[in-house]
């Protein structure tokens, strides 16, 4: 874990330097930047580690808290005697991008191995090689249902969400 937040902070003062050259830089590119340098070390954190949801939170954390950290030194070290103008939204805002796209990697290197794995086991399972052919149609019908039923609870779990959502972001900014 260790080694893979090391490399993710490098990899984004690479990359936040890089786009502190542009001649126009705002907090949405850096932030953006954050966002496209994060995910894959998340992506490669879970392949290597597989320590699952509490480590996946540490390490997005981890990865969150040293990259702000770190990108503040190095802004800092840019500007010299310039005066910084970050809030404490600023740097919220940079842990949670940085954290939030580490977790989405770990996430989806944690359901394709899940995919991979369930495959395998159908595979194996009495040396069938295509399981999608020996269901039974009580299964097809129970499965067709809960997709009908999700989709019917879509709308209002949307609905909630984005109340949810917005609540959130009107108490915090």
């Amino acid at each position: 874990m260790v080694d893979n937040i090391f490399l993710g902070v490098a990899a984004l003062l690479a990359a936040h330097w890089l786009a502190s050259t542009l001649p126009v830089a705002n907090r949405a590119v850096f932030r953006l930047v954050a966002l496209c340098v994060a995910l894959p070390f998340g992506y490669r954190f879970e392949r290597n580690a597989r320590w699952g949801a509490a480590g996946q939170v540490a390490a997005a954390l981890g990865l969150g808290s040293f990259g702000t950290l770190a990108i503040g030194v190095l802004d800092t070290a840019v500007s010299g005697h310039l005066a910084l103008r970050l809030t404490a939204r600023d740097i919220v805002e940079s842990v949670a991008a940085i954290s939030l796209s580490h977790f989405a990697g770990s996430a989806l290197a944690q359901t394709q191995q899940a995919r991979a794995d369930r495959a395998a086991t159908l595979a194996s399972a009495d040396g069938v090689t295509n399981a999608l052919m020996h269901l039974e149609p009580a299964r097809l019908k129970s499965t067709a249902e809960l997709i009908k039923s999700i989709y019917d609870a879509a709308a209002p779990v949307a609905a909630g969400g984005a109340a949810v959502w917005a609540a959130f972001g009107h108490i915090l900014f």
